[in-house]
């Protein structure tokens, strides 16, 4: 299975998480013609971290960006470092089967699950539209599930080596699309924040009148100190 990750952890917005990019770099993986695996978990990667941090107050970390090799140790010990609240590790299946299928340890609590069932549910309500076959809600003793210190979640999107799902894998909007179900469903899980477009635009339009007034009271603030420190010589020339 190849393997990506992104975290979510407290910052500054509501919550973050470590999402991360399964294999990549050096590390093997499934390979179906012209489609890679390690690549396919970075692109679905990608767009998962850009649909929350689009529409959620939410601070992210992935475990990569690039196609480098990461290991599942480091990849475990930067998610508990970060204080995460939710790990999510994407893949894409192999291995003669078809379909999407969702993955936590077998002694998760029932947090754990809750989140589960939000993520799975809402990226199927997406997948059920093009007849993706809903795998189920499963159980496995994964590393990045036992490991983690925070609610764990690996994703098995689709078969790169069915010709259906392989097909689909190639359409980057459908990819896109997908990515977005997911984020709704950890949006949901977490309760986070929504970003307000109109609000940020205020916000936005705000800090730059702040910054404009900035300036404006510096130059004022320079244009004083210029002014004293001419009189401070003529006073001096007088004495």
């Amino acid at each position: 299975m190849d393997r990506c990750s992104i975290y979510c952890r407290q910052g500054g917005f509501h919550n973050a998480g470590i999402y991360r990019s399964g294999h990549g770099g050096e590390e093997p993986d499934a390979v179906s013609g012209d489609l890679l695996e390690k690549h396919l978990n970075l692109q679905i990667t990608l767009e998962l971290n850009t649909a929350l941090r689009c529409n959620y107050l939410v601070d992210t970390v992935l475990t990569r960006t690039v196609d480098t090799t990461v290991s599942l140790y480091d990849r475990v010990r930067r998610a508990n470092a970060a204080c995460a609240d939710l790990f999510v590790s994407v893949h894409v299946n192999a291995g003669g089967g078809t379909g999407f299928e969702s993955f936590i340890h077998p002694q998760a609590p029932e947090k754990t699950r809750g989140i589960r069932r939000a993520i799975h549910t809402e990226a199927m309500s997406f997948l059920r539209i093009h007849s993706v076959t809903d795998r189920g809600m499963k159980t496995a003793g994964f590393y990045v599930l036992r490991a983690t210190s925070m609610p764990a979640v690996l994703l098995e999107t689709l078969f790169i080596d069915h010709p259906v799902d392989a097909q689909r894998l190639r359409d980057r909007v459908f990819i896109a699309r997908y990515a977005h179900a997911v984020a709704r469903g950890v949006g949901k899980a977490l309760q986070l924040p929504a970003r307000d477009p109109f609000r940020d635009a205020e916000k936005d339009a705000l800090i730059l009148v702040l910054e404009t007034e900035v300036q404006r009271l510096q130059g004022e603030v320079d244009r004083l100190r210029g002014a004293l420190r001419r009189i401070h010589n003529t006073a001096l020339e007088v004495l």
